[in-house]
């Protein structure tokens, strides 16, 4: 309850609070930490503003990597730079009841003042579409 709570104030509720409040020996931990994350595609929506955790951040993934593997004219029909390369960030909203999970790309700049469990404000934008849609970071700070 006091996890919903917290929520309910707009308080983020990240790895180290749950720790904190419910201990690896605890017996309540297994059951408090369920994850209950749903995913957020890009489909039908614009921009969006957030305030996340920053749960991955990968340089190679399949996704990554099939866009590397587009022409620049390709990049460009995604309503991507075509000569910025591409790493994928997971963001996770956490005060929201499910929690949302957003799957992104982020351009190679962006990346080097990030690292995971870190809070962040970001602006993501809806990109390509039908099967090739992604979410694509266009402003990330560290809060």
């Amino acid at each position: 309850m006091a996890v919903h709570k917290l929520r309910r104030l707009g308080i983020p509720i990240t790895e180290a609070v749950m720790e904190k409040i419910f201990p690896e020996d605890s017996p309540a931990s297994q059951d408090a930490r369920t994850d209950d994350t749903r995913k957020v595609d890009p489909l039908g929506h614009g921009t969006k503003d957030l305030l996340a955790v920053l749960r991955e951040l990968q340089e190679r993934t399949r996704r990554t990597a099939a866009i590397e593997s587009l022409s620049v004219m390709g990049k460009k029909l995604l309503g991507l730079d075509g000569h910025s390369s591409y790493w994928q960030i997971t963001l996770v909203r956490n005060d929201v009841q499910p929690n949302e999970s957003y799957t992104a790309l982020i351009p190679a700049p962006l990346v080097r003042t990030l690292r995971r469990g870190v809070m962040v404000a970001a602006k993501i934008v809806a990109r390509g579409h039908g099967a090739q849609a992604c979410w694509l970071v266009s402003d990330i700070r560290v809060v």
